[in-house]
C-alpha cells in the first residue's frame, strides 16, 4: 500500500539474448521526456555493451542485459497470483525455456547508489519512464513475457503491446488484493500512485471472472487518469433498467491513508464491509535486493511542468463535449458477460464527462492531484 516501497523495476524475459541499441533507446526516451519539458537523460561512463545507465540530476534509468535465465527466487508469489493465472499464459514454461532477460530499473538521483541524499522524483514520472523503457525495448526486441516488481505479477507479450499506447498502463502498476470470503471485493494496491486514492470494487457478482474484474478496474483508473471520469462521491453509472455501479469516497484507513474510492455493484443483498486478507500486498523487493544507506528525501513535484493539457484542463475541456460511450471498452467483456452493458448512461444520473480514447497522462502528468 502507500507505506510500502514503490518498486520501479521490471524484467523482460527472452528465449535468446536480444540485440539492444542503447543509443537509440536513450534517444527515444529523451524524445518522450522532451514532450513534457523534463530534463534530458545523458549516458553514463558506467555504460557498456551489456549495461546502460541513463541519467540526469533527478532520476536515472538502467538497462541490464543478462545472458542467463531470470532467477526464480522470489517469483513464486507472482506465478501463483490469481491475476497472473487469469491471463491463460504458461509463464512457468516461458521461464523454463528462457536463456536471457533484461532488467529495467528507474530510480531517484543520477546513480543507483548515491553518495549523498537525493530528492525523490514524483512516482508518476518514475512509473512513466519505466513503462516507456519497457515498451521501447519490447518494440525493438519482443520479449516472451514481463515480470513487474511494482505489482509483482507476470504479463504476456500481448499485454506489453496493448499497453504501448498509454503513458502509464494501470495493469502494469496495480496489484488486486481479494477480500476474504464470503465477500466479493478487490482492492487495487498501488492505485493511489495513479489516482490519488486506493480504488476498491465491492459486491462483485459471483459469475464475474478475475480477468473481467481487472478489465473493469483498469478501465476505471485509465479513464480517471485521462480526465474522462471524475469518480466523485455519489456518482452512479447505470443502464436503462437501473442496474449499475455506485461511487463513493470512503474514509482513510491504515492501509489507505490517502483515502479510498469505492465502486459498488448493485446488489439485492444487504451490503457488508469486506474483510481483507491480513497478508497485505508487499511489492517484489527487486532482483538484487540492494539497499542504500541513504534514504531519499520527501517526494516533490517541482519537476512536473505546468501544462494546459493536464488533468484539470482535460476535465474542463471535455465537459463541453460530453459523450456516454466510455464503457464500450468493458462492455464487450465484463458487462456483456454478466448482462450489465452500461452503455447508455443518462446524463441526469452522472454528471461526468467521457472520452472516446482510452489513454493515460503524459510523462510528468498525473491524475492524483485531486483533493
Amino acid at each position: 500500500m502507500t507505506d510500502q516501497l514503490l518498486m520501479t523495476q521490471a524484467a523482460l524475459i527472452y528465449g535468446a539474448a536480444p540485440d539492444l541499441d542503447f543509443a537509440a533507446l536513450r534517444a527515444a526516451l529523451n524524445h518522450a521526456l522532451a514532450s513534457s519539458g523534463s530534463p534530458a537523460l545523458e549516458d553514463s561512463p558506467m555504460s557498456s555493451d551489456q549495461f546502460a545507465l541513463f541519467r540526469n540530476a533527478r532520476v536515472h534509468v538502467s538497462i541490464a542485459l543478462h545472458r542467463t535465465p531470470l532467477p526464480a527466487r522470489g517469483l513464486q508469489h507472482a506465478l501463483a497470483a490469481a491475476a497472473t493465472r487469469s491471463k491463460r499464459c504458461d509463464f512457468e514454461r516461458i521461464l523454463d525455456q528462457s536463456h536471457a532477460h533484461v532488467i529495467v530499473s528507474v530510480g531517484d538521483g543520477p546513480t543507483p547508489l548515491p553518495l549523498e541524499p537525493v530528492t525523490a522524483a514524483p512516482a508518476a514520472i518514475k512509473l512513466a519512464l519505466l513503462h516507456k523503457a519497457i515498451t521501447l525495448i519490447h518494440d525493438r526486441a519482443p520479449a516472451d513475457a514481463l515480470h513487474m516488481c511494482t505489482n509483482d505479477l507476470f504479463h504476456s507479450a500481448a499485454e506489453i503491446e496493448g499497453a504501448a499506447a498509454q503513458a502509464i498502463a494501470p495493469a502494469l502498476v496495480m496489484h488486486p488484493l481479494a477480500a476474504d470470503e464470503p465477500s466479493r471485493a478487490i482492492r487495487l494496491c498501488n492505485s493511489e500512485h495513479l489516482i490519488g486514492s486506493v480504488l476498491e470494487i465491492h459486491e462483485i457478482p459471483n459469475r464475474v471472472p478475475v480477468s473481467m474484474q481487472l478489465t473493469l478496474a483498469n478501465t476505471l483508473v485509465t479513464q480517471h487518469m485521462s480526465g474522462a471520469l471524475p469518480l466523485d462521491d455519489g456518482d452512479r453509472l447505470e443502464d436503462a433498467v437501473g442496474m449499475g455501479l455506485t461511487v463513493h469516497r470512503a474514509r482513510p484507513t491504515a492501509q489507505a491513508p490517502s483515502g479510498r474510492i469505492v465502486v459498488t455493484f448493485d446488489s439485492e443483498a444487504p451490503q457488508r464491509a469486506p474483510r481483507w486478507d491480513s497478508a497485505a500486498f508487499h511489492p517484489h523487493r527487486g532482483y538484487s535486493a540492494l539497499s542504500s544507506a541513504i534514504a531519499p528525501a520527501a517526494e516533490t513535484d517541482e519537476w512536473t511542468p505546468d501544462s494546459a493539457s493536464g488533468y484539470g484542463a482535460r476535465i474542463a475541456a471535455s465537459a463541453e463535449n460530453r459523450s456516454s460511450n466510455w464503457m464500450i471498452w468493458v462492455g464487450i467483456g465484463l458487462f456483456l458477460w454478466i448482462g450489465l452493458p452500461l452503455l447508455d448512461i443518462p446524463q441526469k444520473i452522472i454528471h461526468a464527462t467521457f472520452s472516446d480514447q482510452l489513454v493515460g497522462p503524459g510523462i510528468g502528468e498525473t491524475g492524483n492531484n485531486r483533493p
